[in-house]
């Protein structure tokens, strides 16, 4: 099994914002807003716990280029999409495709969703904002184990895919022409996660990109991170300088990173 850390949610690139971390641990990823002439889906038909993903960012003064967004993943339960059928998935294209089939990843890999978060506290008025106490940090929030690939250049398996119910996933709506593909999972297989301080990746909130890890990441192949200067033993932990391009980071087969990754979703998957 690889597994695959994957860059998601609006943060100072994409979107301007921080995705909010709300009391109970609960953690909302904020879509990115669609580029140019992309289709999307106004953030005002997207609802958390049913209050729609326009009014939370709105409250958290998080501005976006669109009004429409690129949904994607879909792997909460707790986020529902107007006029959408729920099915665990998660669409990549280009360049970024290209790197995931490079790096060969397969049915029975494990997605490791992370973002941008912050916790948010609700006022007397009964709206959202940012604690001020709480600096963002890049955070895991989500997981997908994949269960089929989906090619969606091919009427076939674009097909598939509408038959699962994900005719307004962005992957569909907008016909990517480089290995546009959707990977599939089930809701025993993905999910997100209930924060925890163990789900934290970054070592310091004033260089997020550093990660603090076990040890052992030392010794696995990670795509993107074949220069070992970019890691560097800490007391206990390693830290990694995780770079700044590229949406995924594929680890290669390793036993100690499977079995790290699978105690997260065991102990903080909801």
């Amino acid at each position: 099994m690889k597994v695959i850390f994957s860059r998601k949610g609006i943060d100072s690139a994409y979107g301007k914002g921080v995705s909010p971390i709300f009391p109970n641990g609960d953690m909302l990823s904020l879509p990115i807003p669609v580029k140019g002439k992309e289709k999307g889906i106004h953030y005002s038909r997207i609802s958390y716990r049913g209050e729609s993903l326009q009014r939370t960012k709105k409250q958290l003064g998080v501005l976006t280029e669109s009004n429409h967004c690129h949904c994607d993943p879909y792997i909460n339960l707790m986020i529902q999409i107007e006029g959408q059928s729920w099915c665990p998935s998660f669409g990549t294209h280009g360049a970024a495709a290209s790197h995931l089939l490079n790096e060969g990843v397969a049915i029975g890999d494990l997605f490791l969703f992370f973002g941008t978060f912050r916790n948010v506290i609700k006022g007397s008025a009964g709206t959202w904002s940012y604690d001020m106490g709480f600096q963002a940090v890049h955070v895991l929030f989500g997981y997908l184990f994949v269960k089929e690939i989906l090619h969606l250049n091919i009427i076939a398996d674009q097909m598939k895919a509408k038959q699962k119910g994900l005719n307004k996933h962005p992957h569909i709506q907008n016909a990517y022409s480089i290995n546009n593909l959707l990977f599939i999972s089930d809701v025993d297989s993905s999910g997100p996660f209930k924060f925890h301080n163990e789900l934290i990746l970054s070592n310091d909130p004033r260089k997020k990109s550093v990660w603090r890890v076990p040890n052992f990441f030392g010794d696995c192949a990670i795509s993107r991170h074949r220069n070992t200067n970019r890691f560097q033993k800490a007391n206990e932990y390693l830290l990694w300088k995780t770079v700044s391009i590229g949406q995924e980071f594929v680890c290669q087969e390793n036993d100690d990173v499977n079995g790290w990754a699978k105690n997260l979703i065991g102990k903080h998957g909801i």
